[in-house]
C-alpha cells in the first residue's frame, strides 16, 4: 500500500495521484473536497474528524454533507468510510453508493450520527450514543443502541428490514415521539 505523510494537501500539485490506483485514502474531513484528491479512483475514506459539536456538523454538512453530488462526481467508486477515534459526529445524507461505515475499537469511544438517504448501508455503527437522525435506510437489519441516551424524533424512519434492535429499554434513553416508522 502507498502511504504518505503529508502536512497539508497543499504541498501536493494537483496532478500528483493521476494514474496511481488508491482505493484507500486517510485524510482530514476539511481536505475531503480538494483539488487535488478529487475524481481519484478511492473506494474507502479514512476520516478524521475534529467537528466539536452538532453545529459544525450542521455548518459541515451545509457545505458539503447533504450534497450527494459531490461524492457521486468526485468519488464514484467510493463505497466505504471510516471514521477515525478522534470523530464524535457523523454526517452522511444521500449517499447512495456507501455500503459501509467504520468506526473506531476504542470501547470508550461514542458518536453522534445523522445518516439519511444510504440505500446501500447494510450496517449502522457501534457506539452510538445521541442518534439525531436515522432514517431511509432500506437495508439496515439491525441497530446496538446499548449506548444510546439521545434518540431524536422521526428516527427509523423507512427502515423496513430493520428486526433487531440491542440494547432497547436497558437502560435510560431520551427518546422523542415518532420512532420506528416505515
Amino acid at each position: 500500500m502507498f502511504k504518505y505523510n503529508f502536512k497539508s494537501l497543499e504541498n501536493i500539485g494537483a496532478n500528483a495521484f493521476q494514474n496511481v490506483p488508491i482505493e484507500e485514502f486517510s485524510v482530514k474531513i476539511e481536505y475531503l473536497f480538494d483539488s487535488q484528491l478529487l475524481e481519484l479512483p478511492i473506494k474507502k475514506f479514512i476520516i478524521s474528524s475534529h467537528l466539536s459539536s452538532i453545529d459544525s456538523m450542521q455548518s459541515y454538512s451545509d457545505n458539503y454533507g447533504s450534497n450527494r453530488y459531490y461524492f457521486e462526481k468526485y468519488y464514484p467508486l467510493l463505497e466505504s468510510i471510516e471514521y477515525t477515534t478522534d470523530s464524535n459526529y457523523i454526517l452522511l445524507v444521500n449517499m447512495e453508493q456507501i455500503e459501509e461505515i467504520d468506526t473506531s475499537d476504542d470501547p470508550e469511544s461514542r458518536i453522534s450520527v445523522y445518516i439519511a438517504r444510504c440505500p446501500k448501508l447494510k450496517k449502522l455503527p457501534n457506539r452510538i450514543e445521541n442518534l439525531f437522525y436515522i432514517g431511509d435506510l432500506p437495508e439496515i437489519e439491525s441497530v446496538d443502541l446499548s449506548y444510546c441516551k439521545l434518540i431524536k424524533r422521526n428516527s427509523f424512519y423507512n427502515c423496513p428490514k430493520l428486526k433487531n434492535v440491542i440494547g432497547w429499554g436497558d437502560h435510560e434513553m431520551n427518546v422523542y415521539q415518532s420512532l420506528f416508522v416505515l
